[in-house]
């Protein structure tokens, strides 16, 4: 592992995620190490132990874990600075971004569980691209930078109104505008016994 962790720091890549049930000195040690972040937590009070120590926390809300709503509890109840939280998924399904969404439902579930519409906002996009420093690039609004734009009607509901890529709308209202074609795959060779090929 440490020459994993070795290897990822050499090469300026940034150390996330796994310090599930590390309390006191394994988030010193996982710290030192280099790790950077951490999305297996389950409760406020581990979040503040985490965060306090230096690590930034990944809210995680997938298909197999479900956090934001206790975690929010940390910035909430706790005061932890909102700047040293992200989101994540971990994994989720398809189905269930169609159905709910991905980071716009984080936010929304921040938002429900206190925490201001603003902030729930940076979590989802400067705090992220600081934390994979990407931020050159992304994760704010500024010349130059990448952006693909969201636009709400409402910030605490985040019901997305309209959607820009690369300065082109593409959805509007609940319509997906672009025109995709379809996918086209090679015909396969099928090899017979007589090794002709078909």
């Amino acid at each position: 592992m440490l020459d994993l962790f070795e290897e990822a720091l050499m090469k300026g890549k940034v150390i996330a995620g796994h310090a599930c049930g590390f309390r006191d000195k394994e988030i010193a040690a996982y710290s030192l190490m280099g790790g950077a972040s951490d999305h297996e937590c389950t409760s406020a009070e581990e979040a503040v132990e985490k965060a306090r120590l230096g690590l930034r926390i990944s809210m995680r809300e997938g298909s197999g874990a479900n956090d934001v709503h206790e975690l929010a509890k940390a910035i909430t109840e706790h005061k932890v600075d909102s700047r040293r939280f992200l989101f994540c998924a971990d994994i989720i399904s398809p189905l269930k971004i169609k159905e709910e969404g991905h980071l716009d439902n984080n936010i929304r579930l921040a938002v429900s569980a206190g925490v201001h519409p603003l902030d729930a906002i940076q979590m989802a996009t400067i705090n992220a691209a600081e934390f994979f420093r990407i931020d050159h690039e992304m994760g704010s609004i500024h010349p130059g930078k990448y952006a693909d734009l969201l636009i709400v009607n409402d910030l605490p509901s985040f019901v997305i109104d309209k959607v820009l890529v690369g300065g082109q709308l593409v959805v509007d209202g609940r319509e997906f505008l672009p025109k995709l074609e379809s996918s086209r795959y090679p015909k396969r060779s099928i090899i017979r016994s007589d090794s002709q090929r078909t």
